[in-house]
């Protein structure tokens, strides 16, 4: 019966089967697909966006979210991107857009939210129904100047509407907020960095002060992530500033209290980036519990809206530089955190250091203000005449 059955269900295929060599067939589909994941959704182009975050802060720009104005339901926002520029589900546009809110994610967040938007521990955001969205002033930098026509605007996947090809983005998105993507063959991870350093960086630059890794660090000394912590590693730094690749050591930040009966306990007040802060609390228990390392007397999650606090409360004869050692080395109080810069450059993916992703920003920029200028320009020109 069963082979009947198998029998009939070829039948069906008769005559439409197509035998082809596979190496063509690979060459005229998954070269195109591994084209368009590369290029278009993965990696971030000279504006220092990725596909999916330029087309969020561009929808929220026609639906006039700018600061002065009321919040949008994000629901209507991420629908919108869909439904217009972004041909994929929502769950990408929100995870995307979700970042570019929290605080322990962006160093400098583009969107301000009303409602609440997830926390450091873990939590995520309620659906995109519970909460609405608008710019915050520093995203409106990354898009205004678009009504002086100073980017290319290019269809959109129905080819009945528009947007920018690269945004006229004020400030270097990639390097100051970081960012992550997978494509094929390739993947990014950028890290994030202080604002102002980085803006001093580009005037250096562009003044013709800053050539070399070795003048970059006087200006930009490493990473900052929003989350703090303590980063170890010059000599990686530089490296990674170089080539775009490299490794850095991130380690909390903790001080030693003293308590009554001569007691103390380690306070934690800065974890490392993307670290869940409930998770590594449990992981500090599960040593305590289990008793890998003697001494740990009680494991509290002490934080409030002042900031993050997690207190390790040691026993008396506790050794505490033992302790906070065994921490840094089996918990995630102290990780290793990769630099990987990959990025578009004149259509082609390559990993580049920080010094040539300035100038590629600078140009950008040099590109948007010439235009913005004959804009300027041609419209005085119209009004004199």
């Amino acid at each position: 019966m069963a082979k009947n059955k198998e029998k009939f269900a070829l039948d069906k295929f008769a005559g439409k089967v197509i035998v082809q060599p596979i190496k063509p067939f690979l060459f005229e589909n998954y070269l195109p697909y591994a084209h368009y994941v590369i290029q278009s959704r993965a990696l971030v182009g000279k504006d220092g966006l990725k596909p999916v975050l330029k087309r969020g802060i561009w929808t929220m720009w026609t639906l006039g979210l700018k600061n002065n104005k009321p919040t949008m339901k994000a629901a209507t926002v991420y629908n919108h991107v869909v439904g217009h520029y972004h041909p994929h589900g929502p769950s990408s546009v929100t995870e995307a857009m979700v970042k570019l809110a929290q605080d322990f994610h962006s160093r400098v967040p583009v969107v301000e939210v009303q409602g609440g938007f997830g926390l450091q521990t873990g939590d995520t955001p309620p659906s995109d129904r519970y909460y609405e969205v608008k710019f915050t002033p520093a995203g409106e930098q990354l898009v205004e100047d678009v009504d002086y026509h100073a980017v290319e605007m290019v269809p959109n996947f129905t080819g009945a509407e528009k947007l920018p090809k690269s945004l006229p983005v004020k400030w270097p998105f990639s390097i100051i907020n970081g960012g992550q993507g997978i494509a094929v063959g390739y993947a990014t991870n950028m890290i994030p960095h202080n604002p102002d350093e980085v803006m001093n960086a580009v005037i250096k630059r562009m003044q013709g002060k800053l050539n070399t890794v070795d003048q970059l660090v006087r200006v930009m000394p490493g990473p900052d992530f929003p989350t703090g912590a303590i980063i170890q590693g010059r000599d990686e730094i530089k490296k990674a500033y170089k080539t775009g690749k490299g490794r850095v050591v991130v380690r909390s930040k903790t001080e030693i209290e003293k308590l009554k009966g001569g007691k103390e306990q380690i306070v934690i007040t800065e974890i490392p980036y993307e670290i869940n802060k409930a998770n590594l609390v449990k992981k500090i228990d599960d040593v305590r519990v289990n008793n890998k390392v003697a001494g740990i007397a009680e494991v509290r999650d002490e934080s409030d809206r002042d900031g993050l606090r997690i207190a390790i409360e040691l026993k008396k004869d506790a050794n505490t530089e033992l302790v906070l050692n065994y921490l840094f080395k089996y918990t995630d109080l102290q990780i290793n955190y990769n630099f990987n810069m990959v990025a578009i450059d004149n259509f082609t993916p390559r990993q580049v250091g920080i010094v040539p992703i300035l100038s590629s920003y600078i140009a950008h920029r040099r590109e948007v203000i010439l235009a913005r200028s004959r804009f300027d320009k041609e419209k005085a020109e119209k009004r004199l005449h």
